[in-house]
């Protein structure tokens, strides 16, 4: 036994050199009716094998992961939520919702998937869902995808348009749903096609935006606190032009975040707002990848901690 943990042990600091243990879940829409879901390491640089080809008969969309369970929501463009155990890659179970919809989220609070429409339109509020596809919460007004403020109890942002159709917001949900409790207005007009496809919240609670603009990928950001927004919308990074429709982005360790343009990954530091560079995908096109999600490993000291916790208790169990 005591062998055994040990090369477990061994085995596991040496995977350290070679991989990050990040799991980054990206729909790869190459090949019409073989649409699949890629594993990738963004650290490495590595993609790690596949799921879904034969089980997604249409365009992956959005991805959401629960982690807790090991499971990865993938939504595709006729509608439909079709669960995977993202490890495995062992189909779980499907259902149909809306074809409006072009992205969606967990949320671990509820028990939720949140959806939005996610494609630069105002047809179509967001709402919420159980995992068996029954809807649970409407967001009247939201355009995309409500996400919960960790230590919030009380509300979620979405990023939407004001009632007449002309500025750019963020509005507030109570988690009950319903129509918009607060608005927030950027300086930015609607024009149909610039509403923030993607949201998440920062390392330091700053509620991001991704849009199109004016034909430039741009990053939108609004301060909050435990009651919701506090401060006013601003533009805090300009990633410069772009003609990509499928554009996300997902939260990695600390200020990291990785924003998905076409084919290309950008890693973004929040805290300080700063582009750290750009890496082309090993597989797909600035036109096939559509769909972002993540999931994170503990830090490689937690492993280490692990493997080392191991030994001493197998010893003591020898001795």
């Amino acid at each position: 036994m005591l062998r055994l943990i040990a090369l477990v042990s061994v085995v596991s600091v040496a995977a350290l050199s070679s991989a990050s243990f990040d799991l980054m879940l990206l729909g790869d829409n190459t090949t019409a009716g073989s649409q699949r879901v890629m594993r990738y390491d963004p650290v490495s640089r590595v993609a790690l094998g596949s799921f879904g080809t034969g089980f997604l008969n249409a365009d992956v969309t959005g991805i959401a992961t629960d982690a807790s369970t090991n499971r990865a929501f993938v939504l595709t463009a006729n509608g439909r939520v079709t669960t995977f155990n993202y490890n495995t890659g062992d189909y779980m179970s499907t259902f149909t919702i809306s074809t409006l919809y072009g992205n969606i989220a967990w949320d671990s609070t509820s028990g939720l998937l949140f959806t939005g429409n996610g494609g630069g339109s105002g047809t179509s509020p967001g709402r919420g869902y159980d995992s068996n596809g029954v809807a649970q919460v409407s967001n009247t007004g939201s355009l995309g995808t409500a996400s919960l403020r960790n230590g919030a109890s009380v509300y979620r942002l979405s990023w939407g348009v004001n009632s007449v159709a002309t500025l750019v917001e963020v509005q507030q949900h109570a988690l009950s749903g319903g129509a918009p409790t607060q608005a927030v207005p950027s300086a930015v007009a609607w024009t149909g096609a610039n509403v923030p496809r993607a949201a998440l919240y920062s390392v330091t609670n700053q509620f991001l935006g991704l849009t199109l603009n004016a034909g430039n990928l741009e990053m939108w950001s609004i301060p909050t606190n435990s009651a919701g927004t506090n401060g006013s919308v601003s533009l805090v990074e300009n990633f410069g032009a772009s003609t990509n429709n499928n554009i996300d982005m997902v939260a990695g360790h600390g200020p990291l975040v990785y924003v998905l343009n076409g084919n290309q990954i950008i890693s973004y530091n929040s805290t300080v707002s700063l582009n750290l560079g750009t890496s082309t995908l090993p597989f797909g096109s600035a036109t096939t990848i559509g769909g972002m999600a993540i999931v994170l490993a503990p830090e490689p000291g937690g492993f280490l901690a692990f493997g080392v916790a191991a030994l001493f208790l197998a010893r003591r169990k020898r001795s």
